[in-house]
């Protein structure tokens, strides 16, 4: 890595007076990124010349260097630089490098065949783009500009003394917001203490902090981000469980804390999505047909896993129903989604959601905005029944009942058991319906009571039984019934702690644990201990997570059971969803949540 002069980026030591000085100088809005486009051909050759870089044509490694770019800029916070720097690539004498120049990015060709790894060279780009966009490049002039402020304001010190010792806080500053940026966008970031012992070959520029100093602050961040992904966690159990507020206030201090990425966006946006008809509609009030939405399980930092549909309704509502609240809180949704899309703009799931919320507020030019949405994202997505089964409300939305069916057919063409379609196809046949249409609705009806697939909420549980002349669930017939709910479960007295316990309870013998801050405004912690987690909030045990064998539920149920093992004693999940071989099954009712890998519990929760 590279400074502005093209020096490689490594040694001595920044300082605390020199950082609340830039941090300072660059409030009062000193130095402004400035936005910049692509120059001519012939600019970009005499900034390559004047860095000692020869430009040479490599298509593969420009065109890798280019996604990695890409995918990082449309992550980070740009400010006002509103497009990615050219790039090329080039040779030089100098050790394998890349440098920002405030307006170009260049990548040599040794470095290229030394990073195999995309995940290890985005850490290096990630930081000279850090570079670009924080304003830091541009020659010298912005370390100068600082450092001079600096005399005037009373700083000791030569003047090239100085200019060291600021650039170094700048590049700390690049380190800090490179390795996130990465991590934003994806790329694996464990690594990337070690990339600078594949990089640096020298520890003796001034203008760099020390190499171990420079390792210390990746691992440092590297637990930080860490820490993020618990609280992606943590939020997305909140969600799951019906807590919205504490969702939303989780997932806002992660956005807060610089971790913009897409499916916190996401995530957020769709308990807003919830929060409408939680906080602002009753359920009498509730839309004919069920829009289904989707909640992303797992953070980009952490790029495994699943997700799990959400209801669109809690327990509890308003009153009486507030049509501008309403309207204003799926409003501040969509601007959450459209943030998603900014950052990940192929996402089906966002597409998908964000379709259902102009569906679900219903303003002039919002059905044709929510057409246009959901059919693109079923051009990209064609297997995904969720987005089929919101299409076919578009569809009958705008009184096209053929298209309509069509789209819930396929969506059951694509998940049998999927039973928003079921209801959906119930509600578009009887509607105005031949006696065979009416007939086959109440098939559909009494599908959606059994099925699994998909959420079923009480309110339209009750709708599908009333037409079907049901009183209540005892009247069906259906085979799939799930057992009564019993006394919520909790762990068995072998262990610990369980939900709603002080923490204070929990014995010494258990151990130090390590204490990670979910939550500062909502006081919320999360302690890891050897195989079992604790979600603390105001000093009460909130939730226990369970990953070993040595503990069960009350029924019986422990890590390494069997996914129809936890359907035989729990019955129809109130949520489930599965990709490839991992998957999720909550009970909210019961307080329960099963994680599961190639069918057989690997975790379970208590809350």
């Amino acid at each position: 890595m590279a400074n502005s002069e093209g020096k490689q980026c490594t040694a001595s030591r920044s300082t605390p007076l020199f950082a609340g000085l830039l941090a300072f100088l660059v409030a009062l809005g000193s130095f402004p990124a400035q936005a910049q486009t692509d120059p001519r051909s012939a600019a970009i050759e005499e900034a390559a010349r004047q860095s000692q870089f020869t430009i040479v044509d490599d298509p593969a490694g420009l065109a890798r260097v280019q996604e990695i770019v890409n995918r990082m800029f449309r992550v980070a916070d740009t400010k006002d630089v509103m497009v990615a720097p050219p790039i090329r690539i080039v040779t030089t004498d100098q050790p394998p490098n890349a440098k920002a120049d405030g307006t170009n990015l260049f990548v040599t060709e040794s470095l290229l065949k030394l990073l195999h790894d995309d995940n290890e060279l985005a850490i290096v780009l990630g930081h000279e783009l850090a570079h670009h966009i924080l304003g830091h490049s541009k020659g010298t002039s912005f370390e100068y500009r600082i450092s001079s402020t600096a005399r005037k304001l009373g700083f000791r010190g030569d003047l090239p003394t100085i200019m060291d010792a600021t650039t170094q806080v700048l590049e700390a500053q690049a380190d800090q917001y490179g390795i996130l940026y990465a991590a934003l966008a994806g790329y694996d970031v464990s690594s990337a203490a070690d990339v600078y012992d594949k990089v640096l070959v020298s520890d003796e520029d001034p203008t760099h902090p020390p190499k171990a100093e420079r390792q210390q602050k990746f691992r440092e961040r590297l637990q930080n981000i860490l820490d993020a992904v618990d609280g992606f966690n943590v939020g997305v159990d909140y969600t799951l469980r019906g807590q919205l507020t504490s969702a939303e206030m989780v997932f806002q201090e992660l956005l807060q804390n610089d971790f913009r990425t897409h499916d916190i966006y996401h995530n957020l946006a769709t308990v807003h999505h919830q929060l409408a008809f939680r906080k602002h509609l009753l359920p009498k009030d509730s839309p004919a047909t069920v829009c289904s939405l989707m909640l992303e399980l797992t953070s980009v930092l952490e790029p495994q896993g699943t997700r799990r549909q959400v209801p669109t309704r809690g327990p509890a509502s308003a009153p009486d129903s507030d049509r501008t609240q309403f309207v204003a809180e799926l409003g501040q949704a969509i601007e959450l989604y459209q943030q998603a899309l900014r950052a990940k703009p192929e996402s089906v799931i966002s597409m998908s959601n964000m379709g259902c919320a102009y569906l679900h507020r219903g303003e002039e030019g919002d059905l044709e905005q929510a057409a246009g949405t959901l059919k693109r994202a079923a051009k990209l997505d064609p297997g995904n029944a969720t987005v089929a089964n919101n299409l076919a409300v578009a569809y009958w939305l705008g009184e096209n009942k053929q298209n309509a069916v069509a789209e819930l057919q396929r969506a059951l063409q694509i998940t049998p058991n999927f039973a928003p379609a079921h209801y959906n196809l119930g509600v578009v046949l009887e509607a105005n319906g031949t006696p065979r249409e009416i007939e086959a609705s109440h098939q559909e009806f009494q599908q959606y009571l059994q099925d699994s697939g998909g959420v079923r909420s009480p309110y339209y549980l009750a709708h599908a039984r009333e037409r079907l002349g049901l009183k209540n669930v005892a009247d069906s017939s259906s085979s799939s019934k799930p057992p009564a709910l019993s006394e919520k479960p909790s762990p068995r007295p072998d262990f610990p702690v369980v939900p709603g316990d002080l923490v204070s309870s929990i014995p010494a013998e258990a151990g130090t644990p390590r204490k990670v801050n979910i939550s500062h405004e909502g006081n919320i912690q999360l302690w890891h201990f050897t195989d079992w987690q604790v979600l603390v909030r105001d000093g009460q045990v909130d939730q226990v997570t369970m990953e070993s064998a040595r503990t069960q539920t009350s029924d019986g149920i422990r890590v390494g059971a069997g996914i129809e093992e936890v359907r035989k004693t729990y019955g129809i999940p109130d949520a489930e969803q599965a990709r490839g071989e991992l998957a999720i099954l909550c009970y909210p009712q019961r307080g329960l949540m099963f994680r599961v890998r190639s069918g057989t519990i690997y975790a379970w929760s208590a809350f």
